[in-house]
């Protein structure tokens, strides 16, 4: 598969945001629809008919069917190749980006940072069902924490630049304008499996 093949129809699946809230459960490790339901707070119908339109595209192989005593269970997973592609064109897709007119590339930001959200809206509904034990051992662990990071342009561009680096590649330049300049959202959050 070219670079084009997977570029052009990951950026069209992208335009959806629960696509890549999928695409990001499925970095994880194999899993069911349900339980993606479940983690993003979405009915699972809705997740059947994204996994298809992912599949279709190549970006999730075959489930694995496991038949249990009752029912049928089917496990989803990246196509094998997924990850490397992704890895492999995140140049690509940071040199696609300055290519964008800005209505393209408004869409492309809201995407990602529609991601992000429907992400924090799932764990937001995990976490409310939790019980206390767990709670407690988040606590104890002190591995839970929200930050805004608020920075003035010159160091902001210069935070974003390392940031880049780290990531390799532009892809999470999804940071919006903050009230006192540019905002950075640190967000560091415990498993709760």
């Amino acid at each position: 598969m070219s670079a084009d093949n997977f570029i052009e129809p990951l950026l069209e699946a992208l335009k959806h945001p629960l696509r890549g809230a999928i695409l990001y459960q499925l970095l994880k490790g194999k899993t069911t629809a349900s339980q993606i339901a479940q983690n993003l707070g979405e009915k699972p119908d809705r997740i059947y008919y994204h996994l298809k339109i992912l599949k279709d595209n190549d970006f999730v192989g075959n489930p694995e069917i496991v038949v249990r005593k009752n029912y049928i269970e089917k496990y989803y997973e990246l196509d094998s190749s997924f990850r490397e592609k992704l890895l492999s064109s995140v140049r690509e897709i940071a040199e696609r980006e300055q290519e964008m007119g800005p209505e393209e590339f408004r869409d492309f930001m809201l995407s990602f940072l529609s991601i992000a959200i429907s992400i924090l809206q799932g764990y937001k509904k995990r976490l409310e069902n939790i019980p206390a034990e767990k709670i407690q051992d988040i606590k104890r662990k002190n591995n839970f924490e929200v930050k805004p990071i608020f920075f003035k342009d010159d160091p902001y561009q210069k935070w974003l630049e390392d940031v880049r680096k780290v990531s390799h590649g532009s892809l999470i330049n999804m940071f919006t304008e903050g009230a006192e300049g540019n905002l950075g959202l640190l967000a560091a959050l415990p498993d709760l499996d």
